[in-house]
């Protein structure tokens, strides 16, 4: 399996959908909050774009948390309910 880290702030409620998916399989997975400079820099450099959740993979970066749910779910043989697609969204900050 590739390297994965998951560039994330803890505020935004898209992230806290993805690391709550994480947390319920147990997946190990790097986490780079993007509230660092450093992080928030190599995240533009890779990706492109300051939008988190944002999972890199290898050298390449996969935007959105519904496909970054779906992607680990593929590699981690785990079946999704429609619960791990469900969160409470009203604004998600990038600072």
């Amino acid at each position: 399996m590739e390297n994965l880290a998951l560039f994330e702030i803890g505020t935004c409620p898209y992230c806290q959908k993805v690391l709550s998916f994480i947390d319920k399989h147990h997946l190990d997975i790097k986490m780079l909050n993007i509230g660092q400079e450093e992080n928030k820099k190599d995240l533009l450099r890779l990706g492109g774009e300051e939008q988190v959740p944002a999972l890199l993979i290898g050298d390449k970066v996969l935007y959105e948390s519904d496909d970054i749910i779906k992607y680990l779910a593929k590699i981690n043989n785990i079946s999704t309910t429609d619960e791990d697609f469900e969160a409470e969204i009203s604004y998600c900050p990038i600072y």
